[in-house]
């Protein structure tokens, strides 16, 4: 649900998390409003480019998947702190693209060719995303990635919660926002039967687990 506090919670965690850990932080804008990015970027001076990687590294996660080739590592932005070098724990972002949407329908059709058996040769959008995001973390010394999602239920958001170790839901103190958690409950889980698995038995199912 939009409004409800995801990139502020996402932006904040990531800063208390670097300063008081302290251990750095690599923050993903995984959303096409790109929220995180413009928030973040405000505190920006510069951006900070791996010595060890090539000239025509990637700048977004979406750039990143669309042309993966096994292992890719993002050029990320260092936002905080912008002074202190030496500083221990360090947050850097990986900027969002406006057409990340876009993945979204490509992850919905490898999902449908999978569970029907049906399967093409190319890209998995999945497991590039994964790479990715791991990548960059190791590239800038991450010990900690907090994913910035779009407010939906969507092939993406979903392949990125299943990659998680956790996930954090934002919800105001009203009846309609603490009922729907329910129907997360039941998105994640299904509700026992053949049509409805849920995604974490959709996921297992597309993973062969």
């Amino acid at each position: 649900k939009g409004g409800v506090g995801k990139t502020t919670l996402c932006a904040t965690a990531a800063l208390s998390i670097a300063k008081y850990l302290p251990c750095s932080v690599l923050v993903v804008d995984c959303d096409s409003q790109r929220s995180i990015t413009s928030l973040l970027h405000k505190r920006c001076p510069r951006t900070v480019r791996e010595a060890d990687l090539p000239a025509n590294t990637p700048a977004t996660m979406y750039d990143a998947v669309m042309s993966f080739r096994g292992r890719t590592a993002c050029h990320v932005d260092c936002v905080f702190p912008t002074k202190d070098e030496r500083a221990p724990g360090r947050v850097f972002l990986l900027r969002g693209h406006r057409r990340t949407h876009r993945l979204v329908r490509k992850l919905a059709e490898a999902e449908h060719a999978a569970l029907q058996g049906t399967r093409k040769r190319g890209i998995n959008y999945t497991f590039a995303m994964y790479r990715t995001i791991i990548s960059t973390a190791q590239a800038c010394g991450a010990a900690v990635v907090v994913l910035d999602l779009s407010p939906s239920p969507s092939s993406l958001n979903r392949a990125l919660v299943m990659s998680s170790d956790g996930f954090v839901v934002p919800v105001r103190p009203t009846y309609f926002s603490v009922d729907s958690i329910q129907d997360l409950t039941e998105n994640l889980l299904g509700v026992g039967t053949k049509d409805d698995p849920g995604w974490v038995e959709e996921h297992q199912r597309l993973l062969g687990v």
